[in-house]
């Protein structure tokens, strides 16, 4: 009974009225700021959300060489870490491959897993199969895709590249080359075509189209290379032309960059 009463009062006052406990009963944590890697390439998504120009020559990505254009035996993809202090542990790096060509599909070609340190930058390189270097026209899509669970900006996590290349010494200063659009979707769409031709002169021969589901059509674009731009086979001189598709108001699409190495 002694017991009981004592217990009693441990928790109220004489007067029966429980006793006010100190504190709200939340436990205090220190206020840690959680820092994140920030995997990136460079991506032609974030280019147009900041209302730049994209270029398919992607400069974090390198397919081909000149001597003739041709595919180089391995990709190799450039991919940084833009956090400061957060490592990408365990990253995984995608590349996917498919033709050439505007909204043409890819499929999941090879992996690598890697650690990106904060701050730094890793190249990696996917060798490519003899038989895919085999193709007559040299020129493929690629997309590298970085994917880590805890990164910040997936906007920046995915570059593609779709090149073509020209030498004026072999294909002279106007030629023409086909690209395939594709409506990749399962619906209709009306997909527009735009020309960012550079230093060069170029034309297509369409600009607007509307799709049916999985609908391809080529377009033409002819490129000439003005009279005052030379170059050597020694210091070649090479200058790019893109054409980019979009749709749904705007909406990017894809696009190809076709290059011209003027070395006459």
């Amino acid at each position: 009974m002694r017991r009981s009463s004592s217990w009693f009062r441990s928790l109220c006052n004489c007067s029966g009225i429980p006793r006010r406990i100190p504190g709200d009963g939340c436990v205090r944590l220190p206020r840690v700021r959680i820092h994140r890697p920030d995997l990136a390439i460079y991506s032609q998504t974030e280019e147009a959300s900041f209302g730049r120009d994209a270029t398919w020559n992607n400069p974090d990505i390198v397919t081909n060489d000149w001597g003739p254009f041709h595919l180089m035996e391995a990709v190799e993809a450039r991919i940084s870490n833009r956090s400061a202090r957060a490592n990408a542990t365990n990253a995984i790096i995608n590349c996917l491959v498919g033709p050439f060509g505007i909204g043409m599909p890819q499929s999941l070609y090879a992996s690598h897993k890697t650690t990106v340190v904060a701050g730094n930058v890793v190249t990696i390189r996917f060798p490519l199969d003899a038989t895919l270097r085999s193709t007559e026209s040299q020129r493929l899509s690629f997309t590298i895709q970085a994917e880590h669970p805890f990164d910040t900006e997936p906007i920046n996590n995915r570059g593609s590249q779709c090149i073509d290349g020209r030498q004026t010494s072999t294909s002279g200063r106007r030629f023409a080359i086909d690209v395939p659009v594709r409506n990749p979707l399962a619906a209709g769409r009306r997909i527009d075509l735009r020309l960012i031709p550079g230093e060069l002169n170029a034309a297509i021969d369409w600009t607007q189209h509307d799709f049916a589901p999985g609908e391809e059509k080529m377009v033409r674009v002819d490129i000439t290379v003005p009279a005052g731009l030379h170059g050597t086979d020694d210091a070649p001189n090479k200058q790019p032309v893109s054409l980019v598709a979009t749709w749904d108001g705007g909406r990017l699409l894809g696009g190809v960059t076709v290059i011209a190495r003027i070395d006459t």
